[in-house]
């Protein structure tokens, strides 16, 4: 499972920040949610949360 202090974690909101898109908490929380539910992660669903 992962967590907000996990080392994807920290990669995926890095990652999303050099594409020019800063996440919030929340939506850090959000990314990981659909993560550790097993639901189908793509880079779209990614994006999608983080431009809320």
């Amino acid at each position: 499972m992962l967590t907000m202090d996990s080392k994807t974690n920290q990669q995926i909101a890095h990652n999303l920040a050099l594409e020019g898109m800063e996440v919030s908490q929340k939506q850090q929380r959000l990314i990981l949610e659909a993560i550790n539910s097993n639901k189908e992660i793509t880079n779209e669903l990614i994006r999608k949360i983080a431009a809320k």
